[in-house]
């Protein structure tokens, strides 16, 4: 991911976050974040079967990230800044299939499971080696039918009915002075 800028945090003031900052060892919030890197191991399989009647895409993967953009609030002041704070690992699976049902409908789903953990202590976001990571659930999926008609000329409608499920995760979590 790119990495970005940071809005300003108050060091002088009623609402000055100076005394959290200088708990981090800093005195002033970065101006801007890099970019996060990652190493990815991975491994699949896509299957057509039943005359592409059926299609199965499955894997299993381990990630190696580092820098990791995560959110620093600042507890004093609760301003937040987005900074590269420390190293990640991620281990999970995702599973999709998709079935040509006949007469233009077709149904489809998928399931993702991800255990994402902090590598190493991230004392400016108040994480510790083996935390979950912010903003990544362990869970998620979806599933659809969908309807396709040609109305001629070259033209299809369209019609989908789905739900989705994004499981639990944590937004945030506060330095600690």
């Amino acid at each position: 991911r790119p990495g970005g800028g940071n809005g300003p945090v108050p060091t002088i003031g009623p609402s000055s976050c100076a005394a959290s900052l200088a708990a981090l060892g800093l005195t002033a919030a970065p101006a801007f974040y890099g970019s996060d890197s990652i190493v990815s191991y991975e491994l699949g399989e896509k299957l057509r079967l039943l005359d592409r009647r059926i299609t199965v895409n499955a894997s299993v993967y381990h990630i190696d990230w580092s820098d990791v953009q995560q959110t620093v609030v600042l507890p004093i002041c609760g301003y937040p800044f987005t900074g590269n704070e420390g190293k990640a690992t991620v281990d999970g699976a995702e599973f999709e299939g998709i079935f040509a049902l006949g007469a233009g409908l077709t149904a489809s789903a998928n399931v993702a499971y991800a255990n994402a953990q902090l590598a190493e202590n991230v004392p400016s976001t108040g994480g510790h080696k083996g935390d979950e990571l912010q903003d990544t659930p362990s869970w998620t999926g979806s599933a659809a039918i969908n309807y396709t008609q040609d109305v001629g000329n070259g033209l299809a409608m369209t019609a989908r009915v789905g739900a989705t499920y994004v499981g639990n995760r944590i937004d945030v979590t506060y330095a600690r002075n």
